[in-house]
């Protein structure tokens, strides 16, 4: 199913609610071994998983991190 911008009303989801939902997302685009590292230095909650790459030449996995910002107006501050 394809969903619009309309679907998805961010301003009633809680910042904890809108983390959960970047980490379902990942688990569905297939990220694997995902870690959420809730608090840290500025109480954001991160995001670490693994990706893997399988092609014809090499299998690569590859590490990401993710931080989550459910900002309203103006965008995530340059001070953040």
């Amino acid at each position: 199913m394809i969903y619009s911008t309309d679907d998805i009303d961010f301003s009633k989801i809680s910042p904890n609610e809108f983390e959960r939902l970047c980490f379902e997302l990942l688990l569905k685009y297939g990220y694997r071994q995902i870690v959420w590292r809730q608090g840290g230095a500025d109480n954001g909650r991160d995001i670490e998983g693994y990706f893997d790459f399988n092609n014809p030449i090499s299998d690569q996995r590859t590490k990401w991190f993710f931080e989550c910002k459910h900002y309203t107006s103006g965008g995530v501050p340059p001070n953040i």
